[in-house]
Order: C-alpha cells, then structure tokens, then sequence
C-alpha cells in the first residue's frame, strides 16, 4: 500500500466475504479527491499471468456519487480513464450503497509478472476483493472463494 502525500492510506472494515467477516478496503476521510495515481493512496498486487486480455473485476460499495471514483496501473503505467468503466466513474443508482462485483476495465497483459495497482480518486469507496479473469468468466461466489487466488 502506498499512501497519499498528506498520509491518507487505505484501513480495513468490515466486508461482504465469510459471511460478513470478511476484511474490505476503505479511506474513512470524507471529501478527499485525488486526480492521479501519483499522490492518491493505492493497493499493490504482484501478479503472475499466462498472457492475454483479462477483465478486472472489483468487489466494492460506494455511498454517494463523489465516492465512486477509481484509478488502475499495470506496472506503474497509468490505464487511460477513458478504457475505464465510465471514464472511472462508477457511480450507478442501481449499485448504490451496495457491495456489487463490477467490471472495470479489461487490460492486455503479456504472460510473466506484473505490478497491478488500484488507488483511489476519492475517499470513502469500499473495495472488498479484486479479480482477473479471461473470455466470459464471472468471479467465483462467494463459498467458493479462494484468497489469494493466483492467475496462471
């Protein structure tokens, strides 16, 4: 993880995953608006990948329509807001203050390891898990979720 320039970091609340036990993402400060990766808080994955084009899936909730921001990097190279759901803007009404998986964009990645990072371009969104998957493939449900789940 990597906070902002003021200190501003992701912290854990509680989430959907294990029956509401589970451990989600969260920046508590309210109002907060960062326009890029580079001063915004972001989480930090190492992936191994066999090559492709995957969609990104986020598991995640968001109260209000500021909230409902994201920014993504593929070793350390911006994704263009504009191959971002809704430019990056994820509001929706009918997702609203609920947790819902959403596609968010889907990258080209060559087979190997890679840097994949999420930050956020406003406070208060929630982020319970990330998923990667090729073709028409939907996230596992939930009694079949595996943490830490590797693509190979």
């Amino acid at each position: 993880m990597k906070s902002d320039d003021n200190g501003i970091n992701w912290e854990h609340i509680q989430s959907e995953t294990d029956g509401r036990t589970g451990i989600a993402m969260y920046i508590p400060n309210e109002d907060c608006i960062w326009e890029n990766g580079i001063s915004a808080p972001s989480i930090n994955y190492c992936l191994d990948c066999s090559g492709g084009i995957y969609n990104v899936w986020l598991l995640l909730k968001y109260d209000d329509e500021p909230n409902a921001r994201i920014g993504l990097e593929l070793d350390y190279v911006e994704v263009a807001q504009k191959k971002l759901y809704n430019n990056g803007y994820l509001f929706n009404y009918g997702t609203q203050q609920n947790w819902v998986w959403m596609v968010v964009t889907q990258l080209e990645i060559e087979k190997g390891e890679h840097i994949f990072s999420l930050y956020a371009k406003a406070s208060e969104i929630r982020v319970d898990r990330v998923y990667l998957s090729k073709g028409e493939e939907y996230p596992p449900i939930d009694s079949e979720w595996i943490e830490s789940e590797r693509i190979v």
